[in-house]
């Protein structure tokens, strides 16, 4: 099996999908001049996403699912040196590089350096779905490296590398759609639904406010 097709394709896939669903009902109700004020600032969002992707791909072994193949193949890793079933190894991995993000998150918020990067991210004048898009390129190359050392060091498996990496893309884009996320959950609109919505972003968002 080629996995890196199979990572590139799947991943694609999903991605797109998840990414023009939660635009189709970010844009539901929308006024269309708000579409337009609102089409710069999502051009710079997407644009900032695919100077990352060129920095990811031109990093080449450097990315999580080569790292866990090679972590895989010559056994290097805690998951790789203890018997467990397939499923929860799977589950295993996946709390553990969860964790390991989160730290990583709360780590950006507390080193200057890091934090001037990561600011690029919270200085969106608005959130939506293209907000989860929008990193400094050089934070997304530390990023990657700093997920490299994770999976080595867990020894995950490529399939749960995949899936997270999946998962955490497609709940980002959800996470960082809070109209969207009402729509779909509660299935109707109200500002008071959407303030509710909203409320766990504003803290770290000011443009939530």
């Amino acid at each position: 099996m080629n996995v890196a097709g199979v990572d590139v394709v799947l991943r694609l896939a999903i991605f797109v999908t998840v990414l023009l669903l939660l635009l189709i009902l970010e844009n539901q109700f929308r006024a269309r001049e708000v579409l337009l004020r609102d089409g710069l600032r999502r051009l710079t969002n997407v644009l900032l996403f695919f100077a990352g992707l060129v920095v990811t791909r031109l990093l080449g072994p450097l990315v999580a699912l080569n790292a866990a193949l090679y972590a895989n193949s010559e056994g290097f890793g805690l998951l790789n040196n203890v018997e467990l079933p397939a499923g929860f190894e799977l589950f295993v991995a996946m709390v553990l590089l969860d964790l390991s993000i989160y730290l990583q998150h709360v780590v950006t918020h507390k080193v200057p350096f890091l934090w001037r990067l990561h600011a690029v991210h919270h200085a969106d004048s608005a959130v939506d779905v293209t907000t989860a898009l929008r990193f400094h390129p050089l934070e997304i190359m530390l990023s990657m490296v700093y997920k490299v050392a994770i999976v080595i060091a867990l020894g995950a498996s490529w399939w749960a590398v995949l899936c997270f990496e999946i998962a955490l893309n497609a709940l980002a884009m959800f996470n960082h759609s809070p109209k969207s996320k009402v729509r779909f959950l509660a299935g109707q609109v109200s500002g008071y639904a959407i303030d509710a919505c909203r409320s766990p972003l504003r803290a770290n968002h000011p443009a939530a406010k």
